[in-house]
């Protein structure tokens, strides 16, 4: 049978033997993984780092100066674990440590990781040609994958650290595979999907569980008994609060699992283009039994797992599953090859694949070159900066000002001030003073930052209008406002309710001020 079912069911020793695919040399594996080093150091001047990242880091810098693993240090409420990643958050305060600062650490960390990835991509690709070159260069050079990695989060570190488990997998290196699996837990909990993958593919291919369960067993026995110890819960209650936070957003008729299957494999109407040769790549590596295989597996469960559940999801929770559709879209891209016929396409000789290949890399960093010009990163001087600024001018380190946000993460980090977080991730009164106002209400902080959209400050204003005349508006920090000081005064009918980096700043007027 020669049709495209039958080049589809071909074992993996048929390819490696008849195929006539020239496989990629360790030079060509390097100079790939370098493109997306570069790559990646060309996006961030286009990328913010989120503002979750800053809780991490807060965290992390409290960690590395001896005051604990702790959002407020010294609050009554505390020690709360408010970061999804206490792993990345432990690593990040080792950098200090040694002299590195947290957040230029995170981002070479992320770069350097998303470089290791590539290695490991190629390996489990079998070092074909086509598919690893397209999966390489598009996970370089897709916007919306750089804008996850230049944005500070741990899922770099934890798809290296899941790849490598799947790599050390394939080798029957099982204690190895479990030790990476068991890091990863640390890093994200979905990760404990990937145990489960990699310890069902284990029984059924027979093989030993006991030196892959040993380090899983033992570490995730340490951290979680250590979670358990100090925050008397095995699990961040930034997870909880999230769950909490945003489960009264859904209204009758209304879905998250389209918006999740977008986030998941097409953030972009370029990506959803390629869905069909996706979809045969995605077939091609299952009737291949690729060993890309377990971590594509792995990806799918973390998709299903927030299908199940439908809570608020973020970009950058899909790391894992964009790294298996950069995969799927090469073997995609190989099948139509192997259709055609690699003679044909001048794939015989290893020159013209180095050639394709530096071609291939020039081109894909001369694309990721133009993004600062298609849209440069506003929000690091004109929010992160003002706020670093604002806090130096304002002396609130010095003050030890209370504040009231819901975006807690950059002026936590710049004014390190007693954070009141209304949306619970770090504070958890705030789960059950749900309302902002009565928070603000009850203990009057220094100062309140709202996000300037019109369910936030509606109900301030508005709603309570003898709470507002406590305070009054000294600054917004956003992409547009240079100073910091124009339109302190929206309207508030005219503002869109949907929530952007913008924000307004309110300080307590005392008695003496009035």
């Amino acid at each position: 049978m020669r049709g495209p079912l039958a080049l589809l069911a071909r074992s993996p020793q048929e390819d490696l033997s008849r195929d006539g695919e020239p496989r990629f040399t360790w030079t060509e594996i390097l100079i790939l993984a370098l493109t997306v080093l570069v790559a990646r150091m060309l996006a961030a001047r286009a990328f913010p780092i989120y503002d979750d990242a800053f809780i991490t880091y807060r965290y992390a810098r409290n960690l590395a100066t001896g005051l604990g693993l702790v959002y407020n240090p010294g609050a009554s409420w505390e020690p709360i674990l408010g970061t999804t990643t206490p792993g990345y958050a432990v690593l990040l305060a080792g950098f200090q440590l040694l002299g590195l600062p947290i957040v230029a650490g995170s981002l070479a960390l992320n770069f350097l990781c998303d470089a290791l990835s590539a290695v490991l991509l190629i390996q489990l690709l079998d070092r074909r040609v086509v598919s690893s070159l397209v999966a390489v260069v598009a996970f370089a050079a897709i916007p919306e994958i750089a804008r996850i990695s230049a944005g500070g989060m741990e899922p770099p570190v934890v798809v290296v650290c899941a790849l490598a488990a799947v790599r050390c997998f394939q080798l029957n290196r099982m204690f190895l595979s479990g030790l990476a699996s068991a890091i990863a837990c640390t890093l994200r909990p979905e990760c404990v999907l990937l145990v489960l993958t990699l310890g069902v593919l284990a029984l059924i291919e027979r093989r030993s569980l006991l030196p892959f369960l040993l380090p899983v067993i033992v570490i995730g026995a340490l951290f979680a008994g250590t979670l358990q110890w100090i925050y008397g819960s095995p699990f961040s209650h930034s997870v909880v609060a999230k769950a909490a936070t945003h489960s009264g957003e859904q209204k009758p008729g209304f879905s998250r699992l389209p918006d999740i299957l977008a986030q998941a494999f097409g953030p972009s109407q370029p990506m959803r283009m390629l869905a069909v040769m996706v979809g045969i790549g995605a077939i091609a590596m299952w009737f291949r039994r690729s060993k890309f295989l377990p971590f594509a597996i792995f990806a799918a469960l973390i998709v299903v797992a927030y299908l199940i559940a439908r809570p608020k999801t973020w970009g950058w929770y899909f790391y894992a599953p964009l790294l298996a559709w950069v995969a799927w879209l090469g073997m995609g891209f190989e099948q139509f090859a192997r259709w055609i016929g690699f003679d044909r396409l001048g794939l015989g000789r290893q020159s013209r694949v180095r050639v394709a290949t530096i071609a291939a890399c020039v081109l894909c960093l001369g694309a990721v070159s133009a993004f600062p010009l298609v849209r440069a990163d506003k929000v690091t001087p004109m929010v992160y900066g003002h706020f670093e600024t604002w806090a130096k001018e304002a002396r609130l380190a010095e003050r030890k000002v209370s504040i009231s946000a819901s975006d807690i993460g950059a002026i936590g980090w710049y004014t390190d001030a007693l954070i009141y977080d209304s949306a619970g991730l770090v504070w958890p009164e705030a789960m059950q003073l749900t309302r902002p106002v009565d928070q603000i209400r009850k203990y009057m902080p220094d100062y309140v930052i709202l996000v300037v959209r019109r369910s936030r400050l509606e109900p301030f204003h508005a709603g309570s209008p003898s709470l507002a005349a406590r305070y009054r508006p000294i600054r917004r920090f956003n992409e547009f406002n240079k100073t910091g000081l124009d339109k302190l005064h929206p309207h508030i009918s005219e503002l869109p309710d949907w929530w952007e980096q913008d924000y307004l700043i309110y300080e307590r007027i005392d008695e003496r001020d009035e």
